[in-house]
């Protein structure tokens, strides 16, 4: 019964192709290009992820808070973002879309607000954004944040005898002298200005990689501390410890 079971066709883990007897001694793939190369670059990643998880380790290993040690690590895509002064064209194509958008407001035929909570409402959750600082808000830009007319009604239900305009000009408000180049005007130096409330569903929903292993990981053991790290090959560019005090640089070389 062993020697059948032995005999069995085993599947390329890649392509579903049945293995060779001398394939299955090497691994779980087969001779198809495609294939190896998809084997070779998870190995590469593997050894990478684990040269700087040591690296980290060390580094973190000489800070004062004994715990970043065994803190989960959160991986980044780096970036290399800049802030830039709102362009004068781009606030008047922002506030006139918040006029136009507030004349066709009606408190009258207002929508019932959506539950727009977070998957988490851990802070570590927002300095995880700020440390990042990406373009997750790209679309942003066009869109400008979303803002549409069951927003700015949603806004004049929680104040009431409000208008409409009263809300288009608490948005306008929120905008900072300088945002994240090419992303939304909304988005500056710490993240986006606007306070969770006054952002869009999409916006509060949406989760990047990095965002939802976070919201896996405090779902799991609820850690005090996270270490936010970004990487380019294996050299350390950016580590962070957060929590829900605030966010400490760590020395990333």
């Amino acid at each position: 019964m062993n020697r059948h079971r032995s005999l069995a066709p085993v599947p390329c883990r890649r392509c579903g192709a049945p293995l060779g007897p001398l394939q299955r001694l090497r691994g779980e793939a087969c001779e198809a290009l495609d294939c190896r190369r998809a084997e070779v670059d998870e190995r590469l990643a593997r050894e990478r992820e684990a040269a700087l998880q040591a690296r980290l380790r060390r580094r973190t290993r000489h800070e004062s808070t004994p715990a970043l040690t065994t803190a989960p690590v959160i991986w980044l895509q780096p970036n290399r973002n800049r802030l830039i002064d709102i362009r004068t064209a781009e606030r008047a194509r922002y506030l006139a879309q918040l006029e136009r958008v507030a004349a066709l407001a009606a408190p009258e035929a207002a929508e019932p607000a959506a539950d727009a909570k977070p998957p988490s409402d851990s802070a570590i959750r927002g300095r995880l954004c700020a440390f990042c600082a990406g373009r997750c808000c790209r679309y942003g830009l066009a869109q400008h944040a979303f803002i549409d007319r069951a927003l700015l009604q949603r806004w004049v239900e929680r104040h009431p005898g409000s208008t409409a305009q009263d809300a288009a000009a608490a948005y306008a408000a929120q905008l900072p002298r300088r945002h994240v180049e090419a992303s939304c005007l909304h988005h500056g130096r710490d993240g986006c200005t606007l306070p969770r409330g006054m952002r869009s569903d999409i916006c509060n929903r949406f989760a990047c990689a990095g965002l939802a292993g976070l919201e896996q990981t405090v779902a799991a053991d609820a850690p005090a501390t996270v270490v936010a790290a970004m990487a380019e090959g294996q050299r350390l560019l950016r580590v962070a410890a957060l929590d829900e005090a605030g966010a400490r640089p760590l020395r990333a070389r």
